[in-house]
């Protein structure tokens, strides 16, 4: 074999190589909610419409649990918390979660706390539904209007 067809086998080889490490993707984790109505009021408030939040960051991709060595795949976790003691008192807990529970929202109950925990599996899904709730709301509003303004008017 000739020098000119090594270097150009070698050249061959070091593109496609080149070409793979531009194609791999680079392990991202999930972008979730980051945090507590307790240090942060305005984390009880936070709707889906804040996507450029500093609140919204990305987890790691993955939890490595060193006690039986098994990596647990991230997602995101919303938490309220209403406590009973002198007063009621109700948090918001934002965060990445790693260990999932079999269903997707539930609920814990004693005598001086109640716990609501929900996971979900997309950027930026540990937010308040309220801001779709209000769309609904007032496109409810119009079509009620427009029914009651066609009935009356035309």
């Amino acid at each position: 074999m000739s020098c000119k067809k090594l270097n150009n086998s070698f050249l061959c080889v070091i593109f496609v190589i080149f070409l793979q490490c531009l194609l791999i993707n680079n392990v991202s984790g999930i972008r979730c909610f980051q945090c507590s109505s307790l240090n942060d009021s305005k984390c009880a408030f936070l709707t889906q419409d804040d996507m450029d939040s500093p609140y919204l960051v990305e987890c790691p991709p993955f939890y490595q649990d060193f006690w039986n060595d098994e990596k647990h795949e991230m997602f995101c976790r919303l938490m309220v918390q209403t406590v009973k003691l002198n007063q009621t008192m109700t948090r918001v807990t934002r965060g990445c979660g790693w260990v999932k529970h079999h269903k997707p929202c539930y609920r814990v109950i004693s005598e001086v706390k109640k716990e609501q925990i929900c996971q979900c599996f997309e950027d930026g899904c540990n937010a308040s539904k309220t801001s779709n709730l209000q769309a609904t709301n007032i496109t409810a509003i119009f079509a009620l209007c427009a029914l009651f303004m066609s009935k009356y008017f035309y």
